[in-house]
């Protein structure tokens, strides 16, 4: 190699590790879709053997029992041998509610949760259903009237179907029985039937909200320029462990619809462009064709969880 051609081909290589260096020392700019897929609650993981039972037990407090018949193929073939890998997310509060983009809502009706849970089974990277299993939590006491609810994402919503014997939905998923042991109250969720076969993986143990309260819509005006790709927008009910989703914005506005009237209710909304986090708060009382200005200030990632954090 001649001198001249080796000097030329050094100094490109400092060309290109000077550019990687810039890249590596950029400082990383937030977005929407990073900032939700950071803080949503955790993706635990387990392993169990399949064809025998077995028990896992979830970080914020529930227990999950297989038996020995929990799994079968997406065909409906049974798995009796090898390791089963379990993924599971536990959503309990209000802020996780949010980060998750789990609403509590049913064909536009309110509901209160008592616990969501994302659940996945799989064997060598491929999908099991599942089947004989349940899911088992300590609750308050007072919350005898809950129903079983499936969740499914249609394009950007979110919606949880009620599970009853019906089986409008799919085949009957389950049932919820309870016990009571000293001061402590748990519930049961029994899903024996095909729970996966149209690939639910959303569980919810929660009660409608049902009073005789007129369903109204609120609005909140704002002069700020909002896209789908770059905000949320929550109402987070102060009283009720229960979270809305917006349902529409145009023209400045943030809509929401088939609201209970009377309710105390905080709105939060943020969005995230350039890198640059900004947020705007309102509490509320819900009333008909309510249009309260929203005006945002810039934050920070960790400020507007400590927010999220404090509804």
């Amino acid at each position: 190699m001649n001198a001249k051609y080796f000097l030329i081909l050094l100094l490109s290589s400092l060309v290109v590790l000077h550019g990687c260096d810039k890249l590596d020392d950029e400082p990383y700019k937030p977005n929407l879709a990073d900032f939700l897929n950071n803080n949503k609650p955790a993706l635990q993981t387990f392993t169990v053997q399949a064809g025998v039972a077995s028990e896992i037990h979830g970080a914020k407090g529930c227990t999950i029992n297989f038996g020995a018949n929990s799994f079968f193929t997406m065909s409906g073939a049974p798995v009796t041998s090898g390791n089963v890998d379990i993924q599971l997310r536990e959503i309990t509060t209000k802020k996780d509610m949010a980060l998750s983009q789990t609403p509590t809502i049913s064909d536009n009706e309110l509901i209160v949760s008592q616990g969501v849970y994302y659940l996945k089974a799989l064997q060598n990277g491929f999908e099991l259903r599942v089947e004989n299993f349940q899911i088992s939590k300590t609750i308050s006491a007072d919350t005898n009237n809950l129903d079983l609810f499936v969740g499914a994402i249609t394009g950007d919503d979110f919606n949880w179907f009620s599970a009853d014997s019906s089986g409008i939905y799919g085949p009957p998923v389950g049932n919820i029985s309870y016990n009571t042991s000293g001061d402590s109250t748990y519930y049961y969720l029994n899903l024996s039937t095909s729970y996966f076969q149209q690939n639910f993986n959303w569980i919810n143990c929660d009660y409608f909200y049902d009073n005789t309260a007129p369903r109204v819509a609120v609005f909140f005006p704002t002069a700020d320029t909002l896209t789908i790709y770059n905000f949320q927008s929550y109402l987070v009910f102060n009283d009720l462990n229960a979270v809305l989703h917006y349902n529409n914005y145009t023209s400045n506005h943030i809509e929401f619809y088939n609201i209970p009237s009377g309710l105390n209710a905080t709105l939060v909304t943020y969005y995230i462009v350039d890198g640059h986090v900004f947020v705007a708060t309102a509490p509320i009382v819900v009333s008909d064709a309510l249009s309260t200005p929203i005006t945002f200030t810039e934050t920070t990632e960790q400020g507007l969880l400590d927010i999220l954090e404090g509804l």
